[in-house]
């Protein structure tokens, strides 16, 4: 007997870190092997693949012939025996398992069931221990496991995958298996016989037209499918033909009608030449700016290239080729929001309105204008204006009248901005319509990646209500249709981001630092360290260490990211943000002299930038005011906080929660100046707004008790001071996680216990 050298195939594959065409190249060696075996009238009966070993230089060996047979159409498996059946039932076809008659299809399912297993990672049926023979039977006609459902398992873990399946991108395995391989494979794992390839001849045939391109019958027979194959498949021969074609026939259509067109082609000609002046003059000026003698040897960058281009585009009132101009505005305006210069492409966005309304636009162009306006506004943080042009934009074409997917996103983001608002309600019903629109929703154009953002909404609502068990819900429906889309790593660090967050409430901080990481590291990696998202993403994450209660991480990760700011082009308004956050965490670990340097940066820059930002100067103004408190400062303190009241007042009214809530962080000092006939008139009336905004059981009312049975213990009133401490403690200790209020807790129990 031969003495067979080498490593199982799926070992080989993972050790060698093949590509997934390698892998596909290796299975079409695998089945030149088992068709020799069929040719000898021999059907091996036991694919798998621990029986095929590759050696050192690549080539496979079959092994195990133990169960083959030879291929006899009237030869069935004997079922009496008790020996337990020499197959393996995690690879074995159904019929094998019912001990009928096996085929060269029979021994094509475990050439796909291997298949399989090298290109998901895993197993077609999961592999168990089985003892008796009834149990391998069973398990062999147990339906094979979805790929989709690999596919779900993969995302989860995405760490294992990269061990698992070394050498394979997992974007490029996802889209294969949800298109041409997925159905090589789901045809090679029929259940009838007669619905597979029926030999390996046509199972390698397919093989090979997947590596080549070509079209395949078991994906698609639609004509349109085919064709575009084709086309892909002999682009230089199909548009050699095309050009020459399309010459012959512009050459006879141009002399039956030269003389009635010469007059519109000359106008033609004329129009194209202006269209070609206006593009070259457009570009030959950008890049004069480039010259590296002009600059002084300084190179440009890339930021720099777009403003020259933006102000080009701004400052040009050629009358002639608006197409031209309206195509470069929406171009600029793109490449603008994508480099993170929101600011720059809502000038770019805008000047694109007024050319369509000077021009007459089409309803669609005008509604993506003033749609790509208020992501403009949105990016930026600034609310009212977004919600004006999203309203724009939906007024042009109402959902209602067709539902598109910028429709959704339009109204999906209006939801979003009005919960940044403290509008929940107002943010549920838009939520709400869009939920009842999902069949309708689903018939539209993007339906899948609509749906997601729907969701996604569904997920901050759920976390602005603290319904933590919705937000978890939500987002495996956001999940659930992110997995009918082609993979964005993008997207998916922005749903681990959502996820994280929800787990953060939930004091879960060990699954959600590990989400959030991920996610930050996707971002680093696909738009790189200097993108104010990547910003945005790093900010977050220190913010969360923070709430873990790791405070020394946490101002770390902030330093981290104010180094990156400071040492590129960041939009002018991260940085008091980041100052702002930094600061905050000082005033945690009472580093109020950090604290206080970091705030002043942060209230130097507020008023500088081109946009207000009023909750980032009423965070800034509020926290300095703690700070000083802290520091026995009472006069700085009650100036800071009286500003922080007053455009509070502004922005929310006297009436709002979020007003409320920024009244009940000035009660402290209050107290400490005995301001007692002052906190007497203010209490009832924050404790009701917060009551009305947030309902009775909410943290956030709790608070306000806490502070109002302080309040009555400063006047001795120790019967109402131990009513408002049991209303506290009852509310904290039904909170969720009820370790997170474990401080406030020991106040109130310590306000109720007798002195």
């Amino acid at each position: 007997m031969e003495l067979v050298e080498g490593i199982s195939l799926c070992d080989y594959a993972r050790d060698q870190a093949l590509s997934l065409n390698q892998r596909i190249e290796l299975m079409r060696s695998l089945c030149d092997a088992v068709a020799y075996a069929h040719q000898n009238l021999i059907i091996h009966g036991d694919l798998k693949p621990n029986n095929v070993l590759v050696n050192d230089q690549g080539h496979i060996k079959l092994v195990d012939f133990g169960v083959a047979r030879p291929i006899d159409p009237w030869v069935e498996m004997n079922q009496e025996t008790t020996l337990l059946p020499q197959f393996t039932p995690v690879y074995a076809p159904p019929e094998q398992a019912r001990g009928r008659k096996l085929t060269t299809a029979s021994d094509v399912y475990g050439l796909c069931a291997i298949l399989y297993e090298l290109c998901c990672g895993l197993p077609p049926r999961e592999a168990v221990s089985l003892e008796t023979k009834q149990a391998y039977f069973q398990h062999a006609q147990t339906p094979i496991i979805p790929i989709q459902d690999r596919l779900s398992y993969w995302r989860d873990h995405a760490t294992d995958f990269k061990e698992q399946m070394a050498g394979v991108d997992f974007g490029h395995v996802q889209k294969a298996l949800n298109r041409e391989l997925g159905a090589v494979i789901s045809k090679g794992l029929a259940t009838d016989q007669q619905d597979r390839y029926q030999n390996c001849t046509e199972l390698q045939t397919d093989l090979r037209r997947l590596l080549g391109n070509e079209p395949i019958d078991a994906y698609s027979l639609r004509s349109a499918y085919r064709l575009k194959k084709r086309l892909n498949q002999y682009k230089l021969p199909i548009l050699v033909a095309c050009v020459g074609l399309f010459g012959i026939m512009t050459f006879a259509w141009q002399s039956a009608v030269q003389s009635k067109l010469a007059q519109a082609e000359a106008q033609k000609a004329r129009e194209s030449a202006q269209q070609a002046n206006w593009t070259s003059d457009f570009l030959l000026n950008i890049f004069d700016q480039a010259d590296p003698v002009k600059n002084q040897q300084n190179p440009i960058t890339v930021n720099e290239l777009t403003a020259i281009a933006s102000e080009q585009l701004l400052n040009d009132d050629s009358e002639y080729v608006p197409a031209v101009r309206l195509n470069a505005l929406s171009l600029m305006g793109n490449i603008q929001f994508k480099l993170g210069q929101a600011e720059a492409a809502t000038m770019i966005h805008l000047k694109k309105i007024e050319l369509l309304k000077q021009n007459n636009g089409e309803r669609h162009d005008l509604a993506q204008a003033y749609f790509d306006v208020a992501m403009d506004y949105q990016q930026l943080g600034l609310f009212e204006p977004a919600l004006e042009y999203f309203n724009l934009a939906a007024a042009v074409i109402p959902i209602d009248e067709k539902v598109t997917h910028m429709g959704v996103t339009g109204l999906q983001s209006v939801a979003m901005i009005y919960l940044r608002l403290n509008k929940p309600q107002e943010a549920e019903v838009i939520i709400n319509k869009l939920l009842s629109m999902e069949d309708e929703i689903l018939k539209a154009d993007k339906p899948f990646e609509s749906m997601s953002n729907v969701y996604t909404a569904l997920t901050w609502l759920a976390e602005d209500t603290e319904n933590y068990d919705l937000g978890l819900a939500a987002i495996e429906k956001t999940k659930f249709y992110f997995n009918k889309l082609p993979y964005d790593p993008i997207y998916y660090a922005q749903l681990l981001a959502n996820e994280s967050s929800i787990y953060s409430e939930l004091r879960q901080y060990d699954l959600a630092v590990k989400l959030s990481r991920e996610g930050v590291a996707i971002f680093k990696q696909h738009y790189g360290l200097n993108h104010p998202e990547t910003m945005i993403m790093l900010s977050r994450h220190a913010s969360l260490l923070g709430q873990s209660g790791d405070l020394p991480a946490s101002i770390k990760a902030y330093h981290e990211v104010i180094n990156i700011m400071e040492n590129n082009e960041a939009p002018d308004f991260l940085v008091p943000s980041m100052y702002q956050n930094l600061a905050h965490k000082y005033s945690q670990t009472e580093q109020c002299d950090h604290a206080l340097e970091y705030f002043k940066k942060a209230e130097s820059l507020w008023g500088t930038l081109e946009f207000p930002r009023v909750g980032g100067e009423m965070a800034t103004l509020s926290g300095m005011a703690r700070c000083y408190l802290m520091l026995h400062d009472l006069l700085l303190a009650e100036s800071y906080f009286n500003q922080t009241l007053q455009v509070a007042k502004e922005v929310y009214g006297s009436e709002n929660g979020q007003y409320a809530q920024y009244q009940l962080m000035m009660v402290p000092l209050l107290l400490e100046q005995n301001k007692i006939a002052e906190l007497n008139d203010i209490m009832p009336k924050i404790y009701q707004t917060l009551v009305a905004e947030y309902g009775s059981q909410s943290p956030r009312v709790a608070n306000a008790a806490l502070h109002w049975a302080r309040l009555y213990e400063k006047q001795a009133d120790i019967e109402n001071a131990h009513l408002m401490a049991r209303q506290a403690l009852a509310i904290y200790r039904q909170s969720e996680p009820a370790s997170s209020y474990l401080s406030f807790i020991e106040e109130a129990e310590s306000l109720i216990k007798p002195q």
